[in-house]
């Protein structure tokens, strides 16, 4: 793909308005997609069959690797060439990936699904990401970036409240299918709202993709927050596969209920944290502040302590808050 155009300016008023809520749907259709199979997880084991290895393997491992491997090369073409092309297409390649999920036979047909998901998803954030640093303004960019976020906490109500109740009543495979026919909307919306997105400088392309890697591995302060990331991801993604199964099995709640409990605590509790995270960074970089990320670090650590206690909690109630 070719770089387009440079803009003369940031987008402003309502065009502004328009493309974020855009790719606030992709983010959130995005998020969507990648939940529905942990709360869908009994359902499809009980009709194909599987293991919970394989569910693990399908929901995880099949997911993740893809997503880890394609994610910074689809950064570079957003980069390098247009972001909402890049958008466009891999929101096509998800949401058939997803309703390709609902056709599956076995674990081999639903694994591939999953590939093909995260292959869509890989593109997905940071193209969204490049088209809010090119068509929005740097002094609300924080702010853009936290609406933007906040649909992976309603994504996450979605998937989970909404998929449990239309699994059963519809089944899974129709929910997955359904998915992916509202996923087609979300790109070519964000095609049309961003219009031409200005070519990115040229002064880091000019450095090379090692060279930028190394600048940014030389900085404490990323290479603390990367190590942070990897061990978010690496604790939630089990997590997210499991939490349903686990309200089902433990505490015997349908996959209506535990979808409510879940979805609903997450995406509620999830907003309120991604809008208030995003204002506050803004005001702690106007203020010049050093320490941008105390806050989310003792928020992720009351998290994980309050995870941990919610796995051995006798009471159906304590262990769904």
């Amino acid at each position: 793909m070719s770089a387009e155009p440079a803009s003369a300016a940031a987008l402003t008023g309502h065009r502004a308005a328009l493309l974020l809520g855009a790719l606030f749907l992709v983010s959130l259709v995005a998020q969507i997609d990648r939940m529905l199979p942990f709360i869908l997880a009994e359902a499809i084991r009980g009709e194909l069959g599987l293991s919970d290895t394989q569910i693990g393997l399908v929901t995880g491992l099949a997911f993740a690797v893809c997503y880890a491997l394609l994610s910074l090369p689809m950064a570079r073409l957003a980069d390098r060439g247009s972001p909402r092309a890049v958008l466009l297409a891999c929101s096509l390649v998800w949401s058939a990936m997803t309703a390709l999920g609902g056709l599956a036979t076995g674990f081999a047909t639903l694994a591939a699904s999953r590939f093909g998901v995260a292959l869509g998803e890989a593109g997905a954030i940071p193209s969204s990401h490049a088209l809010i640093a090119r068509r929005l303004g740097p002094e609300r960019r924080g702010l853009a970036i936290g609406i933007f976020s906040m649909g992976i906490p309603l994504g996450t109500m979605a998937g989970f409240a909404a998929g449990g109740a239309l699994s059963e009543a519809y089944g899974w495979r129709l929910v997955l299918l359904g998915a992916g026919a509202l996923g087609a909307i979300a790109g070519p919306l964000v095609y049309a709202a961003a219009g031409v997105a200005s070519a990115a400088g040229t002064a880091d392309g000019a450095r090379g993709f090692a060279a930028a890697t190394r600048g940014l591995l030389a900085i404490p302060a990323f290479r603390a927050v990367l190590l942070a990331a990897i061990a978010i991801g690496f604790a939630s993604a089990p997590f997210y596969a499991f939490a349903a199964t686990f309200l089902i099995r433990a505490h015997a709640l349908t996959a209506t209920q535990a979808g409510l409990a879940f979805g609903l605590l997450q995406g509620g509790l999830g907003i309120v944290g991604t809008v208030l995270g995003g204002r506050g960074f803004d005001a702690a970089s106007r203020a010049g502040g050093e320490a941008l990320l105390r806050a989310p670090a003792r928020a992720f650590a009351l998290a994980a302590a309050t995870t941990a206690a919610a796995l051995f909690v006798p009471q159906r109630a304590l262990a769904r808050c």
